[in-house]
């Protein structure tokens, strides 16, 4: 996971536990699902080899009618391992929409989002 750059949205304690693992390049947040299509923009998005996603379900979508399960669906579909923490209970409804993301229930804590990073290939 040296070389992997961690995206988190909407759950700042995740991303404060994973810079302390001292596990990843880089943990980026981002508050809101604008912070996607901005890191996008800019070309800091990366690869789907190189950059993670691990978003809450209650992620703010500022978007406008392209929702968090949307966003998902084309991280996922492009080839990012893309996480979908169920903070409020709408995560399964993403994963309706994008089943190869990975969906993590509650209690959320890091050794469970390590683990799935690493069932879903990320080592």
């Amino acid at each position: 996971m040296q070389n992997v750059t961690a995206v988190v949205g909407g759950f700042p304690q995740i991303s404060a536990a994973l810079r302390q693992t001292g596990l990843f390049a880089e943990v980026v947040d981002i508050d809101a699902t604008s912070g996607i299509r901005d890191m996008d923009a800019a070309g800091h998005i990366g690869t789907p080899g190189s950059t993670v996603f691990i978003l809450a379900d209650n992620l703010n979508c500022d978007t406008g009618a392209i929702g968090l399960d949307r966003i998902v669906q084309h991280l996922s579909n492009s080839g990012f391992v893309t996480i979908v923490l169920n903070v409020d209970g709408f995560a399964q409804s993403i994963i309706d929409v994008a089943p190869s993301a990975g969906n993590l229930g509650t209690p959320v804590a890091i050794q469970n989002v390590l683990g799935a990073l690493a069932g879903l290939g990320v080592t």
